[in-house]
Order: structure tokens, then sequence, then C-alpha cells
């Protein structure tokens, strides 16, 4: 049986922050039920924010910015989860988790209709 890829992405700006610690306790614990699991700091990575192109929509990916989302996409796909991990800056999630989460709009398939219901493209990933 093949071992599931878990991605766990962190947020973080700072290097060991509490949140590293956090996220790494998270994947050891994936780890030991049986999955293969990958880091990804998003401070390693320069990630455009979206700019609602909606580019990606008929793509299925974004083709407006050639960025560390391009490493990140196959990696995102190949995994049966992903665990997201940051801290609270302004009572909010940092500005690197949100262009992160942002640019996963190219998963998400909708209706015609707006608004509409809309999935997953990543849904059936296990």
């Amino acid at each position: 049986m093949n071992k599931p890829n878990i991605i766990g992405v962190g947020g973080n700006p700072r290097n060991n922050g509490n949140t590293d610690i956090l996220l790494d306790h998270f994947l050891m614990g994936a780890e030991s039920e049986g999955g293969n699991t990958k880091k990804v700091l998003l401070r390693n990575y320069s990630i455009e924010s979206c700019i609602a192109c909606e580019a990606c929509r008929k793509a299925g990916t974004c083709i407006r910015f050639h960025d560390g989302m391009e490493l990140l996409y196959p990696e995102i796909e190949e995994a049966k989860g992903i665990i997201l991990g940051s801290p609270t800056y302004n009572y909010n999630i940092t500005a690197p988790m949100k262009a992160f989460i942002d640019r996963l709009y190219p998963y998400y398939d909708f209706s015609d209709e707006r608004p509409g219901p809309y999935s997953s493209k990543l849904e059936d990933q296990g």
C-alpha cells in the first residue's frame, strides 16, 4: 500500500518560531500514522499575490505569474492532505499564507451561474 503524501505548509516569516515547532509535531504525527511528509516553508518561496484575473479558471493553473507556486502546484496535486500553519499577525494569518491560499484558486470548479455552487478539483484525492 502506498503511503499518503502529506504537506505541511508553514506561513511563519520567522525561522524556528512556535508555528514551525507546531507544524513539525503535526508532521511527526502524520509520519507515525504511515504518511510521507514534506515541510514547505513559505518564507523560502517568492509567491505573488493573486490579482483575480481569473485566467486560471480556464487554464486550470495560474498563467499570470511564474513564481514559487509553480514549484508547489505539483506537490499539492500529489498530496492526500495539506496542513496549514500560520501565526496570527494583526488578528489574521500572515501575508505569505494569505497569498498561498489565494493562489489555490485554480483548484476550484465553479458552475456557470454566479454566485453558484463550486467544488474542488482535488476532492477525490482520498
